[in-house]
C-alpha cells in the first residue's frame, strides 16, 4: 500500500506541474472554454496509455540497449516543444481569441501523438514501471499503472482546464493575454532546451 501511495505522488507531482499537456488544455479552455478542453484531456490520456502498454512490453528495454536511438527520439520531442513554444510567444496578439491562431496541439488527434514526442511523458511512465515492479508482479505492475495513468492526469488536467476556464475573462485583455503566452512558451523553451542539449551530447556520443 505504501507503494501504491509514492507512486501515486509521484505521478501527481510530476503531472500537476507545469508542463506541455498541461498548457495544451489550458490553452484550449482559455481559448474556447472548458468543455472543449474534454477531448483534448481524454487524447492525453489515450496516449499515456498506450505508451505505458508498450513500455510494459518491453520497448523500454529496448531503448535502453539502443542509447542513440534513445536519444534521437527524446531530441525530435524536445525539438518540437521548442518548436511549440517558440511559435506561442510569437502568436500576434488581436482584440479576440477568434482570430489568434492556435499553435499546440488542438484535436484528438495531434495530442494522442504528441504523447510519444512529449520527453515528460516518456521519463514518467519509464520511471512509474520500474517502481511498481520492484514490489508486484508484472501483470499486477501493468493493472496499477493503468489506473494511475487513468486517474491522476484526469484529475490534474481538470484542474488546468479549470483554471484555463477562470483566467479566460482576464485573458481577453490584449496585454496579459500577450504576457500569458510568452510565459507558458518560455516554460515550453527552457526545460526543452535543456532535454535537447543534453540528449544531443549522449546522441553523438553513443553515435561515433
Amino acid at each position: 500500500m505504501e507503494s501504491i501511495f509514492a507512486i501515486i505522488s509521484i505521478a501527481f507531482v510530476a503531472m500537476i506541474t507545469p508542463g506541455p499537456n498541461n498548457f495544451i488544455v489550458m490553452h484550449c479552455a482559455v481559448r474556447t472554454g472548458f468543455s472543449s478542453a474534454l477531448p483534448l484531456i481524454f487524447a492525453v490520456i489515450a496516449g499515456a496509455l498506450s505508451i505505458s502498454l508498450l513500455v510494459w512490453a518491453g520497448i523500454a528495454t529496448l531503448l535502453a540497449a539502443i542509447p542513440w536511438l534513445q536519444s534521437l527520439i527524446t531530441i525530435i520531442g524536445a525539438s518540437y516543444l521548442i518548436y511549440l513554444g517558440v511559435s506561442l510567444m510569437s502568436i500576434k496578439i488581436s482584440d479576440g481569441n477568434a482570430n489568434e491562431k492556435n499553435v499546440l496541439p488542438g484535436t484528438f488527434k495531434s495530442v494522442y501523438l504528441f504523447q510519444f514526442l512529449n520527453p515528460k511523458s516518456l521519463v514518467l511512465i519509464a520511471t512509474l514501471i520500474t517502481e511498481l515492479a520492484r514490489d508486484f508482479s508484472a501483470l499486477n505492475s501493468l493493472g496499477i499503472l493503468l489506473g494511475v495513468i487513468i486517474a491522476v492526469p484526469l484529475l490534474c488536467l481538470l484542474i488546468w482546464s479549470a483554471c484555463g476556464h477562470l483566467l479566460a475573462k482576464q485573458l481577453k485583455i490584449a496585454t496579459v493575454r500577450a504576457i500569458f503566452n510568452k510565459v507558458m512558451g518560455a516554460l515550453l523553451v527552457l526545460p526543452a532546451s535543456y532535454v535537447l542539449w543534453t540528449n544531443m551530447a549522449i546522441y553523438f556520443k553513443a553515435s561515433v
